[in-house]
């Protein structure tokens, strides 16, 4: 009897031990296969959860007009003729482009005019179709003379009352009388307007 007393213990203590090693087998077992699975349930369910803030977010922006969105138009509200710089050079004073973007020269019934493409001051209005205007006096005049003299003339006055203005030839004293589109009173001259304007 003392003798079966003393195994019980031992086969119990057996039983126990292998009974803690297979489950600890079996929880190792356990994790190392949901480490290498991939959760396609938590991956689009976190997917749609990030859309779904993009898309609050960038609505919220563009309400209030904020970041990238700060230069798009509040309304389609059309531009009017205060929205854009009325003088070439204004406008080659408060931007970046060049006089060749916005000034041209284009001839009609046999004569060169120049034509502005006025240039909207502020991006909260949609531009109009009918930007091109005509220079009628242009700031810079390309004179020739019979005798084939080239001089450049800068318009240094304009009266309203006058329907003439009076070009001042550069480096030079001398003033050319010339009406729209450089065309001077003298009939011994020719005048061409130039697409070219000092900022201002």
């Amino acid at each position: 009897m003392d003798q079966v007393s003393s195994i019980l213990p031992v086969i119990t203590t057996t039983t126990t031990t292998h009974t803690t090693a297979t489950t600890t087998t079996t929880t190792t077992t356990t994790t190392k296969e949901s480490r290498e699975g991939f959760d396609w349930h938590a991956f689009v369910i976190g997917a749609v959860v990030f859309l779904v803030i993009f898309v609050i977010f960038t609505i919220i922006i563009w309400w209030f007009r904020w970041l990238y969105f700060s230069d798009v138009p509040l309304g389609f509200r059309t531009c009017t003729s205060e929205d854009y710089y009325q003088s070439p050079g204004e406008a080659l004073a408060n931007t970046d482009i060049l006089a060749s973007d916005i000034l041209f020269v284009k001839k009609e019934n046999d004569q060169d005019i120049l034509f502005y493409k006025r240039v909207p001051k502020t991006k909260t209005c949609t531009p109009g179709n009918d930007q091109v205007v005509k220079v009628i006096y242009p700031q810079l005049c390309q004179f020739k003379t019979n005798d084939q003299n080239i001089e450049i003339g800068k318009l240094v006055n304009k009266a309203d009352h006058n329907p003439d203005g009076a070009y001042q030839i550069i480096n030079s004293d001398t003033i050319v009388t010339a009406g729209r589109n450089c065309q001077p009173s003298d009939s011994s001259i020719m005048g061409t307007p130039l697409p070219r304007w000092d900022p201002c």
